[in-house]
């Protein structure tokens, strides 16, 4: 299985460094980590999140790494998905958290959590 991340090196930097900020201070709101970011690193974050044309094949795996998530609960929420688990979908763009996937002539903004990246 290959790395989201793979070509978003910046966002996993960033990631990272929020990671170990939370451990050190959990009240941390991500927005306020941003402007920290932006004050203390402008180049960390410049374009940091951009959406950038990424085209991959993505199989829908739902609520599988979501280890919390009861078998109920996982139906329940997999029914609202959007996509089908096991079917294989193509991105049209990614920022490093999200991606852009035309399914059913609609455009959706989709965490990458819920896709292994097959291509």
């Amino acid at each position: 299985m290959r790395d989201h991340k793979e070509g978003f090196e910046k966002e996993e930097s960033y990631y990272e460094i929020f990671a170990k900020a939370r451990e050190l201070c959990p009240q941390l709101k991500h927005e306020a980590f941003k402007q920290i970011v932006k004050m203390l690193n402008p180049g960390l974050s410049d374009g940091l999140f951009a959406r950038r044309p990424c085209v991959r094949k993505l199989k829908c795996i739902g609520f599988a790494d979501w280890p919390d998530m009861s078998a109920e609960e996982r139906q329940r929420e997999e029914s609202e998905l959007s996509f089908v688990v096991g079917d294989v979908y193509e991105s049209e763009d990614f920022n490093g958290a999200t991606y852009t996937i035309i399914c059913s002539e609609s455009k959706f903004h989709i965490g990458c959590a819920y896709f292994e990246w097959i291509d």
